[in-house]
């Protein structure tokens, strides 16, 4: 074959291939996908319900995650007020870490404290992952504490602690004898976040936890509280 035809056809096989790099990257684009491999970047604030969700108009196959306020649980999973501890595809973010994870879905659904920011990329590419991602892990408990209760008078539980991971309360009264318990100070039975009736347990969740300071009253009977602090 003549030399001239072969050039004419390399070049027709160079131009065919920049356009098509070209269609892919306009279809990318006209996708939502960003040409670097992005499908989102951005922050989401944690809502009323202790969730945030990302979603994404194709899947993405790695996720790198910065925990702003207090650690958070990520997952593609379905919402939910309790957040997932175990299982494939489920990921601790520590606070304060950026961590990248290998997580394919075009849903990412975010587990964390009310009101606190999470920095979110999602990629259509793997990335190598973090060493500083973990899976949930169980935590370790403090001393528990058996503090008398005094008719209708306030008591701090437990004083405010930033490595607090968890807690549990069990009201140690009777039935009828309710324990309004507050996470903040001075509790009464007009200001409260829950009531623990007498002979129940009260688990707050480890991995999405109150680090204030907990005070409860009970209004109709003395006797006594446990708490037990998880860190």
């Amino acid at each position: 074959m003549d030399a001239k035809i072969l050039h004419i056809l390399e070049r027709l096989d160079t131009s065919a291939e920049v356009m098509a790099n070209q269609a892919s990257n306009i279809a990318q684009l006209a996708g939502g996908l960003k040409v670097n491999g992005i499908v989102f970047s951005g922050t989401k604030r944690i809502g009323a319900h202790g969730t945030a969700t990302v979603r994404s108009s194709v899947n993405f196959a790695s996720a790198t995650v910065r925990a702003t306020g207090g650690d958070v649980t990520i997952s593609t999973s379905g919402e939910s007020d309790s957040p997932p501890v175990e299982g494939p595809g489920v990921f601790l973010i520590p606070a304060g870490i950026e961590s990248t994870v290998a997580l394919a879905g075009n849903t990412l659904i975010l587990n964390g404290t009310i009101g606190d920011l999470v920095q979110v990329t999602l990629w259509i590419r793997p990335q190598p992952p973090s060493s500083s991602v973990t899976h949930p892990q169980t935590c370790d408990a403090l001393a528990p504490v058996r503090l008398p209760v005094t008719v209708a008078t306030t008591l701090q539980l437990v004083a405010a602690n930033p490595l607090r991971r968890g807690l549990e309360i069990f009201n140690e009264n009777t039935a009828a004898n309710i324990a309004y318990v507050l996470f903040g100070a001075n509790a009464s039975i007009t200001k409260y976040t829950f009531q623990l009736p007498g002979g129940t347990l009260y688990e707050m969740p480890a991995l999405r936890c109150y680090r204030g300071i907990v005070s409860l009253v009970v209004p109709a009977a003395a006797g006594f509280v446990m708490a037990t602090e998880l860190v």
